[in-house]
């Protein structure tokens, strides 16, 4: 069992048994290419945390014993529920407290904590409303950085979070949609669980970074490599388009 602990990749969520900390599981579609993410939520300090699990979907719940050590470096308790996932460099974790995201991603090995508050999301509230699943929903739009969002919230969820990097709503997100439809996210399943543990920014080993200051290494990267001295022709590098979930950011504008 130990070996499972640290050959997968692993995070911990604390609930305190006097409060019902739930745990929101969603399919979410990037370019059809659907996958699985977690939002889950501490009502005392109210943030949140959401894993994208972009290299393989949510594992089965494992319940695990954990040495005295180990329990002082992960902060847990005699035992824990975990969730587990295949060690990926892809998969990200964006932790939401006090209108602030900061997320954890890895490039070319190297693991980065990318501080992303230049931006706010200026949502636009419906009169409209309909019953998704169980919950009664109202609809939201909102224009993101470059990509214009139908968003489906529910107020009997009072919880100001969603996937990604989505909050600042009445109500939990349960649905949110690009209008073009190549990315989207639903809420599948709700669970509520007692012996989780959040996963702590702190414990995340990173260099800090400002979401621009990433990116802007992340293309001096890629017109940097290697190049082959013998060719008898000029490369010309470019500035692609680009076609992810994010078009443009603010101090683009």
């Amino acid at each position: 069992m130990k070996k499972i602990i640290f050959l997968h990749f692993i995070f911990f969520i604390n609930i305190p048994l006097s409060i019902s900390q739930n745990i929101f599981i969603y399919d979410y579609n990037l370019k059809r290419n659907i996958r699985e993410g977690v939002l889950l939520y501490d009502r005392v300090n109210d943030e949140s945390v959401y894993i994208d699990f972009l290299s393989k979907k949510l594992t089965q719940t494992e319940i695990v014993q954990f040495t005295d050590e180990e329990k002082i470096r992960f902060n847990i308790d005699e035992t824990s529920t975990i969730f587990t996932a295949s060690t990926s460099t892809d998969d990200r974790y964006f932790f939401k407290k006090n209108n602030e995201i900061s997320y954890f991603q890895t490039y070319l090995g190297t693991p980065f904590l990318i501080n992303d508050i230049t931006f706010e999301f200026n949502w636009v509230l419906l009169n409209e409303r309909k019953k998704i699943g169980n919950w009664l929903a109202h609809k939201a739009l909102v224009d993101f950085r470059g990509r214009e969002w139908i968003v489906w919230y529910t107020s009997d969820i009072p919880i100001s979070s969603g996937p990604w990097k989505f909050e600042g709503l009445p109500g939990l997100i349960i649905e949110a949609q690009e209008a073009k439809g190549e990315f989207w996210f639903k809420l599948k399943s709700v669970e509520s669980v007692s012996d989780l543990k959040l996963p702590l920014l702190t414990s995340m080993n990173g260099k800090k970074v400002t979401l621009r200051q990433y990116l802007e290494m992340e293309a001096e990267s890629k017109q940097n490599m290697p190049n082959n001295s013998n060719r008898d022709y000029e490369v010309v590098y470019y500035k692609p388009s680009r076609n992810g979930i994010e078009l443009k950011y603010e101090w683009e504008e």
